[in-house]
């Protein structure tokens, strides 16, 4: 997604994790690189809740993310994709 307004690509992060779209893992993974914190956060969480494991590699890389919240989530979405039923306890 390259919309040049960042609230466009974090209402896509966010519509595309609440339609339970599972096709939509190309353009989630290039919002995992994007540079607003709050969209990577966004995508990352997205991704976690869609069970798209093809981004596992790109989340391990925002563990090390600069932004502690980033992490946090990345974190998170690994977790959902390892445990998918525990998570949602």
């Amino acid at each position: 997604m390259t919309d040049a307004d960042p609230l466009v690509r974090l209402r896509a992060a966010a519509t595309l994790a609440k339609d339970g779209n599972a096709g939509a893992a190309g353009l989630l993974a290039t919002l995992l690189t994007d540079r607003r914190d709050s969209i990577r956060m966004q995508s990352a969480e997205a991704v976690g809740h869609l069970g798209l494991r093809e981004t596992t590699p790109m989340l391990r890389g925002l563990l090390r993310d600069a932004n502690p919240y980033v992490r946090i989530y990345a974190a998170e979405a690994l977790v959902r994709l390892a445990w998918p039923m525990r998570a949602q306890c």
